[in-house]
C-alpha cells in the first residue's frame, strides 16, 4: 500500500539501466522547483549490502507516483513493466502512474489506460501544472504555485524536460541497440585458442545488461563457466540445445579469425530467456594488446537483436 505523507510527494522513477543519465536529468529538473517536497527513488542508489529486491518492493509500494521513462518500444521493458505491475497492485486513491516517453513512440500497451506524456511542449505543460498546480492529496497542498503562474519558468522547466527526453542522437541510439550487449573474450595463450576446450580458459567480462537475455545478473569470470551456467539455464527452462549451439560456433569463429581465414558470422541465433526475442552472436572485432604480455588475443562479441 503507498505511503502517503503529509509533506513530500514519494516518485518512483523507473527506467532502462542505460537511461539512467536520462533519469538523473529529469529528476534534477523536477526537483528543483520542488521546494524540497519532490523525492524520487532510482534502483542505482540502491545502499550497500541492501538486499535490491526487498529495496524495490519497499519503495515501490512507498511511492505516491510511480513514473515509467519509456525511450524505445524495442529495447526489453520486462522489469520496469513489472515494477509498473507493482505498483498498481497497491494504488490507492491519490496515487498516479504516469509514463514519460519521448514523441516518436507510444505508452507501452500494457500502461495504455494510465496517463502518458509525450515528450512535447503541451503534454509536458499539462503534466507540469499537474505536479506544481494541484494538491497531491487531501493532505499535501499545491507544491509550487508560483511555478505554473509563471509563464517563463513554466516554458523553461518544459523545455528542458522535452530537450532531455529527445537528447540521444541517432549514434546513440545505434550504440544503444546493437552494441550495448557483449561480452569481452580474453585469449591468454596460444594453446588455449586451439580447441574449445581450452577456450573455456578465456577470461570474459561485460558491464552491458546480460540479464535481458540470459537471466544473470552476475558474469562468470571464465568462458567455460559462462557456457556451463547458461546450458544449465536453458535446459532447466526446457529450451532446446539449439539455443545455446551459438558458443561452439562463436569459438569456431574466433579460431579462424586468429589464422586470418575469411569468414562469415555464424547463422546460429540465441533466445532471450526474459522475453523470448531473438538475438544472433556476432563476432565483431579482435585485437593483440601490444603491452599486456598475458594476454594472446582479445576479441569482442555482440549480440543483435534479430527480430
Amino acid at each position: 500500500m503507498n505511503d502517503t505523507t503529509s509533506n513530500q510527494l514519494n516518485i518512483f522513477l523507473s527506467h532502462k539501466r542505460e537511461d539512467y543519465k536520462v533519469a538523473q536529468d529529469i529528476r534534477e529538473q523536477l526537483e528543483a522547483y520542488g521546494a524540497g517536497k519532490i523525492r524520487f527513488f532510482l534502483s542505482e542508489e540502491i545502499p550497500v549490502g541492501k538486499d535490491w529486491h526487498t529495496w524495490i518492493d519497499e519503495n515501490v509500494a512507498g511511492a505516491n507516483w510511480f513514473m515509467l521513462l519509456f525511450t524505445n518500444p524495442t529495447s526489453s521493458w520486462d522489469w520496469c513493466l513489472f515494477e509498473a505491475g507493482m505498483f498498481r497492485a497497491g494504488m490507492a486513491g491519490d496515487s498516479r502512474l504516469i509514463c514519460l516517453h519521448n514523441k516518436s513512440v507510444q505508452s507501452p500497451e500494457q500502461l495504455s489506460k494510465f496517463q502518458g506524456i509525450k515528450a512535447e511542449s503541451e503534454s509536458v505543460k499539462e503534466f507540469v501544472r499537474q505536479l506544481y498546480g494541484t494538491p497531491v492529496t487531501e493532505d499535501m497542498p499545491e507544491i509550487n504555485l508560483n511555478l505554473v503562474q509563471s509563464t517563463e519558468n513554466m516554458d523553461e522547466l518544459v523545455d528542458k524536460i522535452c530537450s532531455i527526453m529527445s537528447s540521444k542522437s541517432q549514434n546513440d541510439l545505434v550504440g544503444e541497440y546493437y552494441y550495448n550487449k557483449y561480452i569481452d573474450i580474453n585469449i591468454n595463450s596460444f594453446e588455449d585458442l586451439q580447441n574449445t576446450s581450452g577456450m573455456r580458459n578465456a577470461e570474459i567480462a561485460s558491464d552491458s545488461m546480460l540479464e535481458d537475455i540470459f537471466g544473470i545478473k552476475i558474469l562468470p569470470s571464465t568462458w567455460g563457466q559462462f557456457v556451463d551456467l547458461i546450458e544449465e539455464q536453458y535446459k532447466r527452462e526446457s529450451y532446446s540445445v539449439e539455443d545455446f549451439s551459438w558458443t561452439e560456433e562463436i569459438c569456431f569463429l574466433m579460431q579462424h579469425a586468429d589464422k586470418g581465414i575469411s569468414f562469415e558470422q555464424g547463422k546460429s541465433t540465441v533466445r532471450a530467456l526474459k522475453d523470448g526475442q531473438i538475438y544472433r552472436p556476432i563476432l565483431h572485432c579482435m585485437r593483440r594488446p601490444v603491452v599486456e604480455e598475458n594476454r594472446f588475443w582479445e576479441f569482442k562479441m555482440i549480440f543483435v537483436l534479430w527480430n
